[in-house]
C-alpha cells in the first residue's frame, strides 16, 4: 500500500482531532476518495462489536478490495444477544451468527472469528486483550477497521479501547480506519463503493433479525449516498473513514482518556 506522509498524524495533530470532535475547532479539508492502492497480499482486520457492524460500516470496502485480492478477517466481539425484543436470547445468538456468516459470504469474505462475549458485556479485560493480541500477532494485518471512540454504544467504544491496548505495544506497521455505523465521523478518507453497493445492500439484508427492528440497510445506504456529496458525479456511494497511523491512534486514545 502506498504511503502518504500527509496522512501520518503527530501527537499535536491527534490533539487537534479530538478538539474537532468536541466542536472546539472545525475541520474544513474535504476528504478524498482513495485510489486502488491495496496490494493483493494485503491483510486487513475488521473489529466488529456486533454481528452486523462490519457489513454496515465497511462492507463495501471489504467487498471491493476483496475482489482485488486483499484478505479480510472479521472479528465479532460480542454475540448480539440483545438485538431483538421478539426473538428469545438463546435463539438470537445462533441466528445472528448465521446472519453474519451469510452476509460476509455475499461480500466474498469467509474468514471470521467469534469471540462470543455477551452483548452489552464487552470488557477491556486481560483475557480479551490477550485474545486480540494473539489474533494480531498471528494474522499480521496491515490495516485495522474499527468504530470511533466517540460512538455512544458501550460495546463499540470498548472495542476500540481493546484495540488501543493491543496496538500500544504492537511492533508491526499498521494503519487504522475508524468507520461509522451508530455515530458519524469526521472523515479524511472516502472509498468509492458504487460498483459494489448492490452487493453491500444484499449483505446488509442478510441481517433480517436486525432489519426487522430498524431498516439499517436503507439507513446505511442513505449514509453512503450522502458521503459521495463532495466527489465526482459518477460516484454515487462512498464509505467514510478517518484514517491514521498506529501512533496517532494511540495519541487519540490517550488524549480522550480511554487509554491510561
Amino acid at each position: 500500500m502506498k504511503r502518504e506522509s500527509s496522512m501520518q498524524m503527530s501527537a499535536t495533530e491527534a490533539a487537534e482531532y479530538t478538539k474537532t470532535y468536541s466542536a472546539e475547532k472545525g475541520m474544513f479539508q474535504f476528504p478524498r476518495v482513495i485510489p486502488h492502492d491495496f496490494s493483493p497480499d494485503f491483510n486487513a482486520l475488521v473489529l466488529s462489536p456486533h454481528p452486523d457492524d462490519d457489513v454496515f460500516g465497511c462492507g463495501g470496502t471489504v467487498c471491493k478490495f476483496g475482489k482485488k485480492g486483499m484478505h479480510f478477517k472479521v472479528v465479532y466481539m460480542t454475540d448480539g444477544r440483545y438485538g431483538s425484543n421478539s426473538i428469545p436470547m438463546d435463539k438470537l445468538i445462533d441466528i445472528r451468527k448465521k446472519e453474519a456468516v451469510n452476509g460476509l459470504r455475499v461480500l466474498g469474505c469467509t474468514d471470521t472469528v467469534f469471540l462470543d462475549n455477551p452483548d452489552l458485556g464487552l470488557r477491556c479485560d486481560g483475557k480479551t486483550v490477550k485474545t486480540l493480541e494473539s489474533i494480531f500477532r498471528d494474522y499480521e494485518p496491515k490495516a485495522v477497521f474499527l468504530p470511533p471512540f466517540e460512538d455512544f454504544h458501550p460495546d463499540h467504544v470498548t472495542t476500540s479501547r481493546l484495540a488501543a491496548r493491543v496496538l500500544r505495544d504492537y511492533s508491526n506497521d499498521i494503519e487504522c480506519y475508524f468507520y461509522e455505523v451508530m455515530a458519524p465521523i469526521i472523515p479524511n478518507t472516502l472509498v468509492d463503493i458504487t460498483e459494489v453497493m448492490d452487493l453491500k445492500t444484499r449483505a446488509m439484508r442478510q441481517h433480517k433479525s436486525q432489519i426487522d427492528v430498524v431498516d439499517y440497510a436503507e439507513k446505511i445506504k442513505g449514509l453512503n449516498s450522502y458521503r459521495s456529496i463532495f466527489t465526482e458525479k459518477h460516484i454515487k456511494y462512498c464509505e467514510a473513514f478517518h484514517r491514521c497511523s498506529r501512533e496517532a491512534f494511540i495519541s487519540i486514545a490517550e488524549s480522550l482518556g480511554v487509554l491510561m
